[in-house]
């Protein structure tokens, strides 16, 4: 169906809002043609000036790197796909390896892109720039291998190694890491998306809004355990991040 289409399919059914969820091209535009609606985008791949909202990842980057940091880990290592690396902004990149420079001095452990499963690039990255901890943003049958390939090698999570994901609902439920809130980030951009109708804001915008939700922390068994004090700074820490 071509948006020329879908407009007048809309206008005749008297929807004035239309609630994107994105789009699998990460560089896809927005559809002129459906720019006299009400427009609201879920996450930073739509490029368009529409109002969204979006998880907040460099503030679930930080809880993470504190999470990493009360348990004494100092050289994580970004395992991403490159897909997810461009729909992150590059945020996840970003707070990991400016983490490696304040702690060693220099970028210690080289971020990893990968599409597939590439077993003889990790290992290749394992050996040469041992992390201590792997930071895992990948869809969830990248799991299955990945269990797989620490199985072959006797790699005991997290006595030998640390791992912790980005997204706990992809990976397995014993997975330590950041869970996104996508029931909130839905309730939030139909709330928005609301507003700007009742405000008979329509089109494209001259200064689109952008609503953060930040996600959650999941306590699983891929981490060492912090020490009493050190969970204790790191929830002040989230609880009150530095103006």
């Amino acid at each position: 169906m071509t948006p020329r289409r879908l407009r007048g399919i809309l206008e005749a059914r008297g929807i004035t809002g239309i609630l994107c969820l994105g789009g699998s091209d990460v560089e896809e535009s927005f559809p002129r043609e459906l720019d006299r609606f009400a427009l609201v985008t879920h996450g930073l791949t739509v490029a368009a000036p529409i109002h969204r909202v979006a998880s907040h990842h460099h503030a679930d980057a930080k809880v993470l790197i504190d999470q990493l940091a009360a348990r004494g880990y100092r050289r994580p290592g970004l395992l991403i796909h490159p897909d997810w690396e461009k729909r992150t902004a590059h945020i996840y990149s970003a707070a990991l390896l400016f983490f490696q420079a304040q702690t060693d001095g220099q970028i210690t452990v080289p971020v990893l892109h990968m599409e597939g499963w590439d077993e003889a690039a990790l290992r290749q990255w394992r050996r040469k720039h041992q992390p201590d901890v792997i930071v895992i943003n990948q869809p969830t049958a990248f799991y299955q291998d990945l269990e797989d390939y620490f199985r072959r090698e006797g790699i005991r999570l997290p006595r030998d190694l640390g791992v912790a994901t980005l997204g706990v609902r992809t990976g397995p439920a014993r997975y330590a890491g950041m869970g996104q809130d996508h029931e909130l980030i839905g309730r939030c951009s139909i709330d928005m998306l609301m507003a700007r109708i009742s405000q008979r804001d329509f089109g494209f915008s001259p200064h689109p809004r952008t609503e953060f939700v930040e996600g959650r922390w999941h306590e699983g068994r891929t981490i060492r355990p912090a020490s009493r004090l050190s969970r204790e700074r790191a929830s002040q820490r989230n609880a009150h991040p530095p103006a």
